[in-house]
């Protein structure tokens, strides 16, 4: 994990220092004053997210039948707020939530079986801003969510292969890193990609990563420079 999380660090800095130059140059003088001052100390702000497509994978606890599931969610939200402590540098906190609830309910017969999973995670961390971009790391706790509900046996149904006949809910709390970059395509939206590696902390030891990406309406308080 050491090596997977260090991997993706490396590419998201080497990313945001390409993309520096290139959109920060290309600004005329408006915009650079403009999002200078969003980005400026003291300044607050709040956003709430929607992620379309969250990957997602929960380690089967050995009573269930062991292994791994995982699946694609198009169902996510998240709630974040941010304070800028210097210039540049703000420290955040979000709490995001993702399902893959509604890809099985449309598939499911009625019969079969069904497994879907769910992802809380609250996340403690700081953001690099430079013009429109930011890339932050941070410390994620979550909770890694399997629910399993049974076939119907009597009428020919199937269980999901490895995780028998017997319905259950397999909750795990994780704790983990986050990282992550956004692009502010308006003032008030904002566009990204994020990744989360983690293991679980109860029971056997398991790695669980969660990655996505998202779209925000993002509010930063400044004053009337933003809207002109």
């Amino acid at each position: 994990m050491k090596r997977i999380t260090l991997t993706i660090l490396l590419l998201l800095c080497s990313l945001g220092a390409g993309v520096q130059a290139q959109s920060y140059s290309k600004m005329n003088k408006h915009d650079r004053a403009r999002y200078d001052q969003m980005n400026s100390e003291e300044v607050w702000s709040v956003g709430l997210g929607i992620i379309p497509i969250v990957p997602l994978s929960h380690p089967v606890s050995p009573a269930f039948g062991g292994g791994r599931i995982s699946q694609v969610g198009a169902l996510g939200f998240s709630i974040e707020g941010g304070y800028f402590v210097v210039d540049n540098m703000r420290l955040s906190a979000e709490l995001s939530y993702g399902s893959a609830t509604s890809t099985p309910i449309l598939l499911w017969n009625g019969v079969d079986a069904v497994a879907d999973l769910a992802a809380l995670n609250f996340t403690l961390g700081g953001h690099w801003h430079f013009g429109r971009w930011d890339v932050g790391g941070g410390v994620t706790f979550g909770r890694s969510t399997l629910r399993y509900q049974a076939p119907n046996v009597a009428e020919g149904g199937l269980p999901v292969e490895g995780l028998g006949l017997v319905e259950f809910t397999d909750r795990r709390p994780t704790i983990g890193l986050s990282y992550e970059g956004n692009y502010m395509l308006s003032p008030f939206m904002k566009v990204g990609a994020f990744v989360r590696p983690a293991i679980t902390t109860r029971g056997p030891r398991a790695a669980v990563v969660n990655y996505g990406i998202k779209a925000t309406i993002y509010l930063p308080f400044v004053d009337a420079v933003v809207c002109k």
